[in-house]
Formats: C-alpha cells, structure tokens, sequence
C-alpha cells in the first residue's frame, strides 16, 4: 500500500504530461486536520448532484438538492463520506507559501479513488492529473508488496467508488465504477 509519505515525497518522479507546469507551483501535502470541512463539504456538494445509480454517461443528468444539506440523502452520505476519510489516504495540492490555501485533494485507498476535486478557478490546468499521477493508481505493477493479492482484470485501470463528469476529463485512464467501495 502507498504511503502519504510516499505519495508526497520530494522525487516525484516522472510527472503526467499536462502536469508538468503545476509541479513548480503546487505543494503536495497529507492532509491536516483543518482541512476536513472543505473536503467534506466540497466532496458532498459535488457528489450529491449526480445520482449514485445512474448508469449513462458519468455523471448524468445532474439533480437539484436544496442548498445547505438537510435532507436524508446529505445526512447519510455525509455519514459515509466521514468513515472513507477516516480509513483512506488524502492528499492536498496547496499553495507553497501558505498551506492552508488549498487548490484541490484526493481520496484514495491503494487500489481506489474515491474522489478528487480541484477549485473550480484552478480546473483545467494540469492540477487534477498531477494529484491522480502521485496516487499511483492505474499504474501497472510486478507484484503487491504489502502481500495483497493482485487484481489481474484491473492492471493499468482504476477502480472508483463515485462518479462526476470531472472523470471524462482523464483520457488517459480509464476507470471501473464500483460504488460498493463506499462500504468497504
């Protein structure tokens, strides 16, 4: 399994294409505690517009919940959404000369994402490829090294537990949805 240490540490290593003018100007860090609220709730307000279950194109017809939560539907994800955090790594693209200032995250375990986000201002940029290329999922490897079985059908492919029209946007990685991962 990757480590945050790993994930944020100095060798980046060779970097996605569209991501090489981010890495000069992006601090990757683990994620602090003050940053739990924005996660969730920039993750539940994403994650709510587009129905779970719908099986078209990711991330359609979005729907309308009325702002500010209050509905079952928000209680029980938000619910969810605490218990993937508490058991996934997160990583945070912040600015470099004030780390509280964060352009995006990612949610992932060592073999799914859950979510990654970007500010809308900053989409469009490189930031989300640059944050997907430091998980390390989708990568094609030898062998696990922490002993877990490997998953043969899902080599150079990525498992995710939510869906969004932002996934459209890696052309280069495709992805098996798998909503069951919530629970896991």
């Amino acid at each position: 399994m990757i480590t945050a240490d790993q994930a944020t540490a100095t060798d980046q290593g060779e970097p996605a294409s569209d991501s090489e003018s981010v890495e000069g100007s992006v601090w990757i860090r683990s994620e602090k505690p003050g940053d739990r609220n924005l996660i969730l709730s920039s993750w539940l307000r994403s994650a709510l517009q587009f129905p779970i279950w719908h099986e078209g194109r990711i991330g359609s017809p979005s729907i309308n919940l009325p702002p500010g939560g209050g509905t079952p539907l928000h209680s029980t994800h938000q619910s969810i959404l605490k218990k993937i955090l508490d058991h996934s790594l997160v990583l945070v693209a912040s600015d470099p000369e004030e780390e509280d200032h964060v352009f995006g995250y990612c949610v992932f375990e060592k073999d799914c994402l859950h979510w990654i986000y970007v500010k809308k201002d900053l989409r469009r940029m490189g930031l989300g490829s640059y944050l997907m290329a430091r998980t390390g999922l989708g990568e094609v490897a030898e062998d696990q090294r922490d002993g877990s079985p490997r998953l043969r059908y899902m080599e150079g492919e990525i498992e995710v537990s939510h869906r969004t029209p932002a996934l459209n946007h890696f052309k280069d990685r495709k992805f098996i949805w798998n909503p069951y991962r919530m629970w896991v």
